[in-house]
Formats: structure tokens, C-alpha cells, sequence
């Protein structure tokens, strides 16, 4: 609700706020908060996965001996 909506219910014409429309809202931002907390979440540990992953292949290629193939020409 803007605010010349809840001045026009309140003010003058003395009721009182819908509470279904304040509860929808609460619920939609609610769900929102959710969302972002897991969104950031996964986010984090996909970026972590991401690290760890990238230091494997970085030990992995450096305790490697470096294979050189011996072409062979025809």
C-alpha cells in the first residue's frame, strides 16, 4: 500500500488496516530473505568447491613428471 492509501484508510475513513495485504507482504519478504540467504550459501560453497578444486590441479601438476611422447616420423 502507498502511503495515500493507508492515510485515506486510517485517517478518513477510521478503519483500520487490511491485515491479508500486511501479511502478503510480510510472507513475499520472508520468502525474499529466504531465497538470498540460500542463494548466498550455495554461492559460497560453490566458490570454495571452486578453490579447492583449482589446488588439486595445481599439486597435481606439479608432482607430475612431465611426459614428453617421442613422435616418430615416417
Amino acid at each position: 500500500m502507498r502511503a495515500e492509501q493507508v492515510y485515506g484508510t486510517v485517517v478518513v475513513q477510521n478503519e483500520s488496516l487490511p491485515l491479508s495485504n500486511i501479511d502478503r507482504q510480510f510472507v513475499d519478504k520472508l520468502f525474499r530473505v529466504q531465497l538470498q540467504k540460500l542463494l548466498l550459501r550455495f554461492l559460497d560453497q560453490w566458490v570454495l568447491n571452486l578453490v579447492e578444486e583449482e589446488r588439486r590441479w595445481k599439486q597435481q601438476t606439479r608432482t607430475k613428471p612431465k611426459q614428453h611422447k617421442e613422435m616418430t616420423l615416417r
